[in-house]
């Protein structure tokens, strides 16, 4: 049903979808608009000397920063948390009560959807568990109307009106590429969900956005960027961490998209955070089976985040349409899908010296 309602909606665009389908004191997650930060600083890996340091290599992989992944199911932890935390009441007393509004978009209006928290579980200035409370379901697409239901978790364990925690834990990384000291990684897992821009419309057409003149496909002004160099960059790495990630020059022009010819190509851009081009895909997995992804690849924080694993999000603009960015489906496919849809499944990707 899910597949159907896809392919019926993309042609009603006029596309030819293929199966298309995101620790320190850190803020924010996706469609958050928020200045509000947690109170604590982040995890630390450290050697048995105590001294501080920024990684872990383990074969083909390195574990680096610390996001929200996995649902805490034991009820003695659950209890020590809440008896930490006042719960989730009410919209009109949850800032009082710690609790930060989740932003969501629908058709040019805004409502709230989810509030979360983080809690320092032991009073060591770390933060341990992001508490989500569902008060509303998300919005699949930022340019369709509100639904009385979600998408994918009527059918979920994730319930509106419930409250869930979910651990902070390291990132793996792939290593796609190991030069001059340096390591290029890729997330082994879905993170996270968003959407490359919020659009409420398809627009055919340059608009202002971000201050500037640009597609709803242009990365250097999206959404996605400005989510993965703030948002995420600011929740997932500590100040250890950060003084090894690289400001890497993100390149952006025609051979990054792998087309002869693409309208919707952007500036080259300086980022810490970005996400893989088609170029940059189709060179370090070559093969459609090396691509695939599996409802596996989601981490507990990224299903409640409503993240659809069968479209990963690329930076790349799709070249048929201003409103289109290219994607990965779960069968290691290239296609495309409209950048307003909400639930493409998030794999950063960043650069750090060893």
């Amino acid at each position: 049903m899910k597949q159907l309602f896809k392919i019926t909606f993309a042609l009603s665009l006029g596309l030819s979808l293929l199966a298309c389908k995101k620790k320190e004191d850190k803020v924010s997650t996706n469609k958050v608009t928020t200045n509000s930060k947690p109170s604590s600083s982040s995890k630390k890996s450290s050697t048995s000397d105590n001294t501080p340091k920024a990684y872990t290599k383990e074969g083909n992989y390195i574990y680096f920063g610390y996001y929200p992944q996995t649902l805490e199911s034991n009820s003695t932890i659950i209890d020590s948390i809440e008896e930490k935390i006042t719960p989730f009441n009410s919209t009109g007393d949850a800032a009082s009560k710690g609790w930060i509004k989740q932003t969501d978009y629908a058709s040019n209006s805004t409502r709230e959807a989810y509030y979360y928290r983080d809690i320092d579980l032991n009073d060591d200035g770390v933060n341990d568990y992001r508490a989500i409370h569902i008060f509303r379901y998300k919005n699949y697409n930022t340019s369709q109307p509100y639904s009385d239901s979600s998408w994918y978790h009527d059918s979920s364990l994730y319930t509106e009106g419930n409250t869930y925690y979910f651990k902070y834990e390291k990132i793996k990384w792939n290593i796609l590429e190991e030069k001059d000291g340096k390591a290029y990684l890729y997330s082994s897992l879905i993170l996270d969900a968003m959407y490359y821009e919020n659009c409420s419309d398809n627009k055919s057409t340059e608009y202002i956005h971000k201050g500037k003149n640009g597609y709803a496909n242009n990365y250097e002004l999206s959404s996605i960027r400005n989510w993965l160099n703030n948002e995420f960059y600011n929740l997932a790495f500590n100040d250890l961490e950060n003084k090894i990630i690289n400001e890497t020059l993100v390149k952006n022009g025609l051979s990054s998209t792998n087309d002869t010819t693409n309208s919707y190509v952007c500036s080259n851009t300086n980022d810490k955070v970005f996400l893989l081009s088609e170029k940059e895909l189709t060179t370090y997995y070559s093969s459609e089976d090396s691509r695939k992804t599996s409802s596996q690849a989601l981490t507990n924080y990224a299903k409640i985040q409503d993240a659809d694993y069968e479209c990963t999000l690329l930076r790349s603009p799709y070249n048929n349409y201003a409103y289109s960015a290219k994607i990965v489906n779960q069968n290691g496919v290239l296609s495309f899908s409209t950048v307003n849809y909400a639930l493409l499944s998030i794999r950063p990707v960043i650069v750090i010296t060893l």
